[in-house]
């Protein structure tokens, strides 16, 4: 009898001994497993919810104060930004697979002070800099703009990268045949320290009264993007057409894909004039309102006359409406679509009166500006009669019309 037990018992002794001293020890692997995060959402401007107020919190936690409301807008992009410059990632405002492990690692400690004390051994490096952007400050952002001045493109001096700052440096990037992201990244850093700055810091004072005569010639030397929305249409696209043929001016078409079905031959015209031709969807619904197949439907299919008309799948994306989410956003990345956006908007879609249109597009544009306006969706006479007074002012100033996305 004894015998009949002793196996068993002997068994559950054996598990006892194996399992238990192993018990204690499960239980704070299995709470760090918990707690560790788990796959974040990416995070973009208009985004919402608890992620954002996450996000919002680490942000305030180093230093970078910005309101924890839930909405990613404006200012939390900024400051998204400046973390992201402080710590060597690219500078997209967006809080993703990068930016998420920086903000949640450990260190209370503000992050953009690190940028300009990490460099004072080589203030001429130009190759190891940091990339100054909107919001960013400090002796660096200083002392880009005290370049940006010895180039005759007036600053002031403030440490702050503001608007001011991104309008010269944008100019400043045209003069030198850079692509004007308003950025002083890899590629304006050498231009800023290279010939010319080297000796101006050097420079007797008469010196440096007179290299700004020089400095006309570098403005006048301006580029401003035109852009049309909504076409093509029979009546006003190839009127717009023969407007930048005379004044040999190059402009991007942000076309609707069933107009863009309907009148191809205005598409392929465009594109063989050297214009750049973009997609503006199937037809024209804001992108936050659509999700999964119907954006990819909407967008693909606009992609796809586009390529059918020109020949080449179009490179660019601008939002009906100007609305974009994360989502949508992500959505038309991985369809391979930069998304535009604009820089001067006269309203002409309200039909304001031509010279109304004209006055507020030559009032506010700056070389590197996009300016919106339409070639399609109602009456664009008066438009049109705009376009003809922008283009016979800019050129006369001495601008230059490129195209983009192509």
């Amino acid at each position: 009898m004894k015998a009949r037990w002793l196996v068993p018992l002997s068994l559950l002794a054996l598990v006892v001994a194996l399992v238990g001293p192993a018990a204690p020890g499960a239980a704070p692997a299995a709470a760090a497993a918990a707690a560790r995060p788990g796959p974040r959402p990416i995070l973009t401007f208009a985004s919402r919810g608890a992620a954002v107020r996450r996000a919002q919190a680490l942000l305030n936690r180093r230093g970078l104060q910005v309101p924890v409301t839930g909405f990613y807008g404006l200012l939390t992009v900024r400051q998204v930004r400046r973390f992201q410059v402080a710590h060597g990632i690219r500078n997209t405002g967006q809080v993703g697979p990068l930016t998420w492990p920086k903000l949640l690692a450990g260190g209370s400690r503000r992050p953009a002070a690190r940028a300009p004390a990490s460099r004072p051994a080589a203030p001429r490096a130009a190759a190891r800099r940091p990339v100054l952007t909107f919001g960013s400050r400090g002796p660096l952002v200083a002392e880009a703009q005290r370049l940006l001045g010895r180039h005759g493109h007036r600053v002031r001096v403030t440490g702050l990268y503001w608007l001011e700052t991104v309008r010269q440096v944008r100019r400043f990037q045209v003069a030198h045949g850079i692509r004007n992201t308003g950025q002083v990244g890899p590629l304006t850093w050498p231009k800023l320290l290279g010939r010319g700055s080297g000796p101006l810091a050097r420079a007797t004072p008469a010196a440096r009264v007179a290299r700004p005569a020089r400095a006309p010639a570098a403005r006048s030397a301006g580029v401003v993007y035109l852009t049309f929305d909504d076409g093509p249409t029979p009546t006003w696209t190839p009127r717009v057409l023969d407007l930048l043929a005379r004044y040999r001016a190059r402009a991007t078409f942000f076309v609707v894909g069933r107009s863009a079905a309907t009148w191809p031959g205005l598409v392929r015209r465009a594109y063989r004039a050297g214009h750049g031709v973009g997609n503006h969807t199937w037809s024209h619904p804001r992108l936050t309102g659509l999700r999964g197949a119907g954006l990819t439907a909407e967008v693909g299919a606009t992609s796809a006359v586009i390529g059918r008309a020109t020949g080449a799948r179009p490179r660019c994306l601008r939002p009906p409406y100007g609305t974009v989410d994360a989502a949508s956003a992500y959505r038309a990345r991985a369809l391979g679509l930069r998304l535009t956006m604009w820089d001067v908007d006269p309203y002409d879609w309200r039909r304001p009166g031509a010279g109304v249109i004209a006055g507020r597009v030559l009032s506010r544009v700056h070389s590197g500006d996009v300016v919106l306006l339409h070639d399609g969706g109602g009456d664009r006479s008066q438009t049109v009669a705009a376009l003809q007074q922008v283009l016979a002012s800019l050129s006369a100033r001495g601008y230059r019309f490129r195209a983009l996305c192509r």
